[in-house]
């Protein structure tokens, strides 16, 4: 669950390092409930609500977080983002490499994503 948080949160984080935080697009937040944000709460709200996952160790099941339970989510959500921008910048070559064929090209196909920005990580890419 962690790591899904971290997916969805990780194209915020990536605009945030690339762009800086004035430069953050509605794209990963913004009014939909599909929003890559809205998302990461609800799974977030998930351990901490319904699966008694939370730090607080409250094994008290709610379908509306309450006050404790909101700041949990949002103390949860907030390590995940920082995790993200740690692991974001020590890729930061590959970062730099994937946004520059992004903008000449606007999209890559997953193989070409691996060919691109593996051999710029510390650490090798699982094979898919």
């Amino acid at each position: 669950y962690y790591d899904l948080i971290a997916v969805f949160l990780a194209g915020r984080a990536a605009e945030e390092l690339v762009c800086g935080t004035m430069g953050i697009g509605s794209g990963a937040g913004g009014p939909s409930a599909r929003s890559d944000l809205a998302v990461a709460t609800r799974v977030a709200t998930e351990l901490i609500c319904h699966l008694g996952m939370g730090k607080s160790g409250s094994l008290v099941w709610s379908g509306e977080p309450d006050d404790a339970q909101r700041a949990e989510i949002d103390a949860l959500l907030k390590e995940r983002y920082a995790s993200v921008l740690q692991r974001l910048g020590n890729c930061r070559p590959a970062l730099d490499a994937l946004v520059a064929a992004l903008l000449e090209r606007q999209e890559l196909t997953g193989a070409e994503l691996r060919l691109l920005i593996e051999p710029l990580l510390p650490v090798r890419l699982v094979p898919s």
